[in-house]
Parts: C-alpha cells; sequence; structure tokens
C-alpha cells in the first residue's frame, strides 16, 4: 500500500491566504494603535506647554494695576504690575507669544518667548460677570472684573489646533469688594 503524507496545493494556498489575512488585521490594528498613541503623546506635550504659558500669564495679569492698552485679536496687552510696565504681544508670523518689559510692541528679535507653535491669542477684558459686559481700555481700572485669555497651538501631526482658555481676576487694581457697581 502507497501511502503518501503532506499537504496538498489548495490546503497550502488555503493557510497562506488565512495567514496572509490574519497578518493584515495585525498590522492595522498595531497602526492604529501606534496612531492613537502618537496622538495623545502630542496631546500632552501641548497641554503642557499650555499650561506653563497661562500659568505664566495668570501671574502677570493678576498682579496688573493699570492696562495702558489691549487689542483683542491678534491679542495684545499693555499693562502695569508692581514691577513696571510690560507688553504681552502674539508674533502671528513667528508663531509666538512674547513678553517684553517695557512699553515696545513686540517683534520678532525683541521679548521673551512665553510659547510657541501659537495659531491664535485673544484677550478680552471684562467689568460684569453676570453679562460679560466688555471693558475698554479706557475705562477706571476699578471696574475690571475679569480677563479671559484664549491660547491656540498648532499641532505637529497636521490635526486640529488644540484651545485652550483661562480666566484671570486681578487683584491689584484697588477694589476691596469687586469692581465699581457689582
Amino acid at each position: 500500500m502507497n501511502k503518501e503524507t503532506g499537504f496538498t496545493l489548495v490546503e497550502v494556498i488555503a493557510a497562506l491566504v488565512l495567514v496572509g489575512i490574519l497578518a493584515a488585521l495585525t498590522g492595522v490594528g498595531l497602526v492604529t494603535g501606534v496612531k492613537g498613541y502618537l496622538f495623545a503623546r502630542e496631546n500632552n506635550v501641548l497641554a503642557q506647554k499650555a499650561q506653563m504659558a497661562l500659568n505664566r500669564l495668570n501671574r502677570e495679569l493678576s498682579m496688573i494695576t493699570n492696562i495702558t492698552s489691549y487689542t483683542a485679536a491678534p491679542g495684545q496687552i499693555v499693562y502695569q504690575n508692581l514691577t513696571g510696565a510690560h507688553v504681552i504681544g502674539f508674533i502671528a508670523a513667528d508663531g509666538e507669544l512674547k513678553l517684553i518689559n517695557g512699553t515696545t510692541a513686540p517683534t520678532t528679535n525683541t521679548g521673551d518667548i512665553l510659547i510657541d507653535q501659537v495659531s491664535g491669542f485673544t484677550v478680552a477684558c471684562y467689568k460684569d460677570l453676570a453679562t460679560s459686559t466688555p471693558w475698554n481700555g479706557g475705562e477706571n481700572i476699578k471696574s475690571l472684573f475679569f480677563i479671559t485669555i484664549t491660547l491656540s497651538l498648532q499641532r505637529n501631526d497636521g490635526g486640529p489646533d488644540q484651545v485652550f482658555t483661562t480666566t484671570i481676576n486681578p487683584r491689584n487694581t484697588g477694589i476691596i469688594a469687586g469692581p465699581i457697581g457689582s
């Protein structure tokens, strides 16, 4: 009796097709996992950068004694605090938010960089919490209730910009029980 052992060509092809399908599914799963990891890592980096910049802005603006001028967007604010006059300004061409001692507007070659990868920066001052009535630069500093800052950061991976916002309550404006009229 002649007994042959081994696999037929159909069995070998079927096994190769099954292995190919499993390899393709595994590859797609790995690629998806790596993309998710890279996305989360980029979010973490941007969040840390934004937190440091917003903490510094909070520290600077919570100590203001006067605001000389500000423009909402692109954001720039000229103010005075206990250490003198300062400017916080957004340089759109460089994607940088800068802090300058003095009253000169920031340029590419001046100032200290607070954060880079900035795609947008807005400053808004308000004199009423309930209705969010805007505070104008020429008004009494005692009527300033809070400042909001919105910071948009560009992602390195080409994803949508990340937006961070903070609210600052100035405390050196000479107000004891809140702004005038509150």
